[in-house]
């Protein structure tokens, strides 16, 4: 959920991406590229953008006013899990070659 509660982003298993405005309960994003079940979404700092983390050992960060991808970082083949702390900017993932801390805030 993004800082003021007004939308939504969800990921599927097959690595898709929606995001829901609440208000109106209506998708305004869907976002495509990942090719693996979505493990972490986050709004970055301007709610523009959304940054992802999937199986297929993935980070992205994404415009949702361009609805693209614009950056793609490949972490490893057996991303687990992964989160993503909006203070600072630091995606977290655990992998089985151990935890990486990825600095993409300024992206």
């Amino acid at each position: 959920m993004d800082g003021p509660g007004n939308r939504v982003a969800v990921g599927s298993g097959t690595g898709d991406i929606a995001v829901r405005h609440l208000g109106t309960d209506r998708f305004t994003s869907h976002l495509s590229g990942h090719t693996g079940r979505i493990l972490m979404l986050g709004f970055m700092g301007d709610e523009d953008r959304l940054v992802s983390a999937a199986a297929d050992g993935t980070v992205r960060v994404w415009s949702l006013v361009e609805q693209r991808q614009i950056t793609k970082v490949r972490v490893d083949a057996s991303l687990h899990c992964a989160a993503f702390e909006p203070a600072t900017g630091e995606v977290l993932v655990g992998s089985a070659a151990g935890v990486v801390a990825l600095g993409i805030m300024d992206t």
